[in-house]
């Protein structure tokens, strides 16, 4: 209880109700208050990140209000804001609501503050293979964008660059997961060959590999794919 008070009182200094967020986190014993909200856009060790994304996911399936106070943090004019109630959203178990899908998809094409390419990256997993058809397009014309990016024309630097390619190259190995995607294959292959980078291209061997794995569709759905 002491760290919680600690935790969820403003005038108590940064650190101090860090050290207070780590204790209640390692304990076991992180409960939900709005407080934690105002933490989605505060960088944070990546165990404290991901019980806090956990602790307020549980209280959104359970409370509707706390489900629509992340949703009104979209319109933050902070990046780590918007991609902090995105994580939220991509904890949620089953099909997300309607309103919830519509502010996870817009980050897709959220350019500012530098691209955002991981976080766009996170939300196009998320609709990948999606039933709605428009919007699994929508994630693959980002991967496909991802794999192009160069550290001069998208403001990124070499290492952030390369490793933004790496984790596009990795989505691509859960895109179409019953047959094998032959544009997963093209993609991949050209990247093996292309890239500079050796982390790039030794991603790309493991991601075709997986793709290559997989059964080639049947004609009447490779038709389909070009109608």
């Amino acid at each position: 209880r002491a760290f919680s008070t600690v935790f969820n009182d403003p005038s108590n200094d940064y650190d101090a109700r860090y050290r207070a967020l780590w204790d209640l986190c390692s304990s076991g014993s992180l409960a939900y208050s709005p407080t934690l909200l105002e933490w989605l856009g505060i960088r944070l060790g990546s165990e404290e990140r991901t019980k806090l994304i956990a602790v307020i996911a549980a209280t959104a399936v359970k409370e509707p209000e706390v489900l629509t106070a992340i949703l009104n943090l979209f319109s933050s004019s902070k990046a780590e804001v918007r991609f902090g109630a995105a994580e939220v959203l991509l904890a949620l178990p089953g099909r997300l609501p309607p309103e919830a899908r519509v502010k996870l998809h817009a980050l897709i094409d959220d350019m500012r503050d530098d691209s955002n390419w991981r976080q766009r990256l996170k939300c196009a997993q998320h609709f990948l293979n999606d039933s709605d058809e428009r919007a699994s397009a929508r994630a693959l014309e980002t991967i496909w964008a991802a794999l192009d990016i160069f550290p001069l024309q998208d403001r990124v630097s070499a290492e952030d660059s390369a490793e933004v390619r790496c984790e596009a190259a990795l989505l691509l190995k859960e895109f179409g997961p019953v047959y094998r995607e032959e544009r997963a294959v093209t993609r991949l292959l050209r990247l093996l060959q292309v890239d500079t980078d050796p982390s790039v291209r030794e991603t790309a061997r493991t991601a075709l590999l997986r793709v290559l794995a997989r059964l080639p569709a049947p004609a009447s759905k490779v038709s389909a794919l070009h109608e």
